[in-house]
């Protein structure tokens, strides 16, 4: 707890709402569990490492990447990513000491963005419920400028989860909070097959909980909301990430996921797009 708390404390984030809504917490429990478990995680960070490299290989030198879910920085190989990239901008509504340090390190080629991709976040805290209108939107901040390379990484099946969980708190429906989890997700597809740079997909596809005996897991699968996204693109690699080895969950339970890498190549009938 102790340690979790210094993380609290060092963490920056894009106003008061992002707190509000708890993603400060959430980001200085994850450093915490970084930590605890870094013998488990390591092939899963190296392994995400080693597909965003493979990736940027899809574009020339030179150019400018976005990376959204960088906030914490451990799974981005950053500095063989500056030799192929003139510039990396990082898009997450929370940054840690490190990252911050890391844009120091490379001023003016690093560059960090403060920006709720989902579109959300304001308005959950203001008006706690879900909108009568689709505000299930992918965002980007205005003032970037033209993208050469995108990556989402280790972040897609995270989006949902403190909006839905500030959604349970303030007394809604669970269905309209499923579909409205549903929508977020998609709303993220969408946004990022909306490119026409090449756009890397790093993102857990299943999750399965095991008891202490390894009877048969409980899986929760996200493939069906992917159909359409693999359609288009390339798996790169794929791997097992043992996210909660024994002694993490109660009562014996450990879980793992299945974590994918996809590039969808650039699109050559549709212009550059610019914000």
């Amino acid at each position: 707890m102790i340690e979790e708390f210094l993380h609290f404390l060092t963490l920056h984030a894009a106003g008061a709402n992002v707190r509000r809504l708890g993603y400060v917490y959430e980001a200085a429990a994850l450093q915490t569990r970084h930590r605890r478990c870094r013998a488990a995680w390591q092939n899963h960070v190296e392994d995400s490492r080693q597909a965003l490299l493979q990736a940027a290989l899809a574009v020339p030198k030179d150019g400018i990447g976005l990376i959204i879910g960088g906030g914490i920085s451990q799974d981005l190989p950053m500095e063989a990513l500056l030799t192929h990239f003139q510039q990396i901008i990082l898009l997450d509504v929370v940054f840690s000491r490190q990252t911050r340090r890391l844009s120091r390190r490379w001023p003016g080629r690093l560059q960090l963005f403060y920006g709720d991709v989902t579109g959300c976040i304001d308005w959950l805290a203001q008006h706690k419920t879900i909108p009568a209108g689709d505000i299930a939107t992918f965002m980007l901040p205005h003032d970037l400028q033209a993208l050469d390379w995108i990556a989402s990484v280790n972040c897609w099946t995270q989006l949902p989860l403190l909006p839905a969980a500030w959604l349970r708190q303030c007394g809604c429906d669970e269905n309209a909070v499923e579909h409205f989890t549903r929508n977020l997700l998609q709303a993220h597809l969408d946004g990022l097959m909306a490119f026409a740079c090449p756009v890397c997909l790093i993102t857990e596809v299943d999750e399965r909980t095991f008891t202490a005996s390894n009877s048969a897991p409980q899986v929760h699968d996200w493939r069906p909301q992917l159909l359409t996204w693999q359609q288009q693109a390339e798996l790169l690699s794929q791997w097992t990430w043992q996210v909660h080895p024994a002694g993490e969950l109660v009562g014996g339970q450990w879980q793992s996921r299945t974590v994918q890498a996809w590039l969808k190549p650039r699109t050559p009938t549709l212009p550059v797009l610019r914000l």
